[in-house]
């Protein structure tokens, strides 16, 4: 549930950076690049595609930081729990 949360929170945003850096790295504008891609001159469903990897690999690296950060803080409560 959270992975579809952060997708659609990110997604507009990292979509419109993606098409940017595209646009930058074909040297051309937003405006031509989207007219590239309604005549199917550029592949925008790779874009996204390759985005989205991006994403599930953040998602991946996120879940391993947090699983990390939860065995350290396990390790480091006494065995009675959290005192104060």
């Amino acid at each position: 549930m959270a992975k579809m949360v952060t997708k659609s929170i990110l997604m507009p945003a990292a979509l419109a950076a993606a098409l940017d850096a595209e646009a930058r790295d074909k040297k051309i504008s937003l405006s031509e690049l989207a007219r590239a891609a309604l005549s199917d001159r550029i592949n925008l469903a790779a874009i996204e595609s390759r985005l989205i990897a991006r994403l599930d690999a953040q998602d991946e690296a996120m879940a391993k930081i947090i699983a990390l950060v939860s065995s350290l803080e396990a390790v480091d409560e006494p065995e009675g729990g959290v005192t104060q």
